[in-house]
């Protein structure tokens, strides 16, 4: 006799019926999945129905839409994944797949997504990448909402056939402004819309978690940031002028600190790309003199923090269960000397929501953080995350050079591609941290499939490296449940707001971009553990255990912050080096405890 279950499934849906007697009954009628993230033995963990999973996923790519189904020809590496243990798998989507011009809105793709993994490992618990980029068709018909850039005129896309989505991100794109308030509650209603069909699906049954993907690659970069200058566009402004308002409440106010007696709100424009430019102090900024430019690039950081958080509660407030929520936010490291531009500059309050339960982001890319014997290094400032109870996920996105089977030199190729990898994970386990494997090979990214030794296309996809990967599991599962702490004996302390007094020309950011990029670096070399932590979480943080603190890039102190560092750090501290500063002025202490 069939429970209520069955019945409604073999009257509605006769398909999943089938599958279910074909041994697929874990996709329609496992107990749907609930997540949360919160700490566990000292580190912030995964928990999946009240148990604590050690975050180790494996992420399929983005790929051009309607060159394949995504999960065709990477099911052999799914499943090999699978048979090593892991059991958290992340997948793709975008607008674009969904909603259409015709005003028709589909998850038929986002279903295939999940039941392309499911099939091949039915107890998976599935995390969604959902890029909420409006669609290329909505950004046609939306011209005045539209990204516009101080040096440039918005480019269209090239159209040479089957290419990624987000191919042209980086250039100077025709995009939707960040700051579109039409675009935004579009979005956020297609996003509701998307949640109720889905939870209302044996695919939603396996959802555990949503990142919210946005800006270049979907990392939340600010469009053509590294080349260019947004965003002048008239969307822009109306924020400007409204963040103007709530900061300074009366005009006179903000005369007082542009010191402009004409300025109002109402008259308040987007700086131009000679004023982004120009700096009155050195490579710093006067605040005296530049205070537009250094309140329009902060507040085009609370543009893109408030759109993550936005659409971040919306996932929150509209699943029928927990569910964890992040974004790709909180790189510090190597971003090109364009922080101002297009950083990650409002992480402590990103890090301070209670939508926010992980953020993630690639490897530091440079400097000497690829070849064999080179430090491996997490693009954030993971210490601030933990202390927020919040998760950080490494993306593995490294390729491991790995050759034919029949290269006389294939075994070499693998001691180097499994001492890198090695290496990777490890060390965001020795952090307390979690990673996913983003799998660029069945997309054909970097120069097309290569094949290896089965014939198909997955990074990971060795005999040797797939070992590698299990053993780790066992190891890191094992390792997962004893309590964490930090081994480190060094302290390094950033600050985001130096960004703001400084050139957004990536020539005027070289004194904190070689401070905060090579000196970590040095420290690896030297053999000293280090940790590295945002200044405004110090308070937070026990300092006993420290040796040395070192104030990177701390170039914009409070007086408050100062008599912190002076009451407290140099009492706890033997060493601690830095820079003290009242607003730019430069005034270096050496303190000794």
């Amino acid at each position: 006799m069939f429970n209520s279950c069955w019945k409604i499934i073999l009257l509605t849906k006769p398909w999943i019926f089938v599958l279910c007697l074909l041994g697929y009954s874990r996709l329609t009628c496992a107990q749907p999945l609930s997540a949360k993230v919160s700490m566990f033995q000292g580190k912030p963990a995964i928990w999946i129905n009240g148990h604590p999973v050690y975050p180790m996923i494996y992420a399929l790519p983005d790929v051009p839409g309607g060159r394949w189904t995504w999960y065709e020809i990477p099911r052999h590496t799914i499943q090999s994944f699978c048979e090593q243990g892991v059991r958290i798998f992340q997948v793709d989507v975008f607008f674009d797949h969904l909603w259409k011009k015709d005003g028709t809105f589909s998850i038929d793709t986002l279903k295939r997504q999940i039941r392309g993994v499911l099939s091949v490992c039915p107890r998976a618990a599935i995390m969604l990448r959902f890029h909420v980029n409006a669609p290329k068709w909505w950004i046609a018909e939306h011209p005045l909402e539209n990204t516009l850039y101080a040096d440039i005129k918005p480019q269209p896309d090239y159209n040479w056939g089957m290419q990624r989505i987000i191919e042209d991100d980086v250039e100077a794109p025709t995009r939707f402004s960040l700051a579109s308030e039409t675009w935004k509650k579009e979005a956020g209603n297609k996003l509701k819309q998307m949640l109720h069909l889905l939870a209302n699906t044996p695919e939603g049954n396996a959802l555990i978690g949503i990142q919210i993907a946005c800006g270049i690659y979907g990392e939340w970069h600010y469009w053509g940031f590294i080349n260019h200058e947004p965003d002048t566009s008239m969307s822009m402004k109306r924020y400007f002028q409204n963040w103007l308002r709530n900061k300074y409440h009366d005009v006179e106010n903000l005369r007082s600190a542009w010191h402009d007696p004409n300025i109002d709100f109402d008259l308040a424009t987007v700086p131009g790309l000679y004023e982004r430019k120009h700096t009155t102090a050195g490579i710093f900024r006067n605040p005296q003199l530049e205070r537009k430019v250094i309140d329009y690039y902060e507040a085009q950081h609370d543009v893109v923090a408030d759109d993550i958080l936005y659409f971040c509660k919306i996932v929150k407030e509209n699943w029928p269960r927990p569910i964890i929520t992040g974004a790709f936010y909180g790189y510090f490291f190597a971003v090109f000397g364009r922080e101002a531009a297009g950083g990650h500059l409002a992480v402590e309050r990103v890090l301070s929501s209670p939508y926010i339960d992980f953020l993630a982001g690639p490897r530091t890319y440079y400097p000497n953080a690829e070849a064999a014997g080179d430090p491996y290094r997490s693009r954030s400032l993971i210490l601030s995350c933990l202390l927020h109870h919040k998760l950080w996920l490494d993306e593995m996105d490294d390729q491991p050079h790995l050759l034919s089977w029949k290269d006389s030199v294939y075994m070499q190729s693998v001691r180097e591609a499994t001492a890198t990898t090695l290496r990777n994970i490890s060390f965001t386990l020795t952090k307390g941290m979690g990673f996913w494997f983003y799998d660029f090979g069945p997309s054909g990214f970097n120069g097309g499939p290569r094949l290896i030794n089965h014939g198909v296309t997955g990074w990971w996809d060795d005999p040797y490296l797939m070992k590698l990967i299990g053993n780790f599991k066992k190891f890191a599962d094992q390792q997962y449940q004893k309590s964490y702490h930090s081994d480190a004996d060094v302290l390094l302390v950033f600050d985001t707001r130096t960004f703001y007094y400084i050139g957004s020309d990536k020539k005027q950011t070289f004194l904190t971009h070689f401070a905060d990029n090579w000196l970590p670096l040095a420290v690896f070399r030297s053999g000293a553990v280090h940790d590295a932590i945002h200044i405004d979480d110090l308070p937070l943080l026990d300092l006993t255990p420290y040796k040395v603190v070192i104030f990177v890039n701390t170039f914009v102190l409070n007086d408050k912050q100062k008599q912190f560092i002076r009451d407290y750090v140099e009492k706890t501290i033997d060493m601690c080096y830095g820079f003290m500063h009242r607003d730019i002025a430069m005034v270096h202490i050496f303190l000794t405890a």
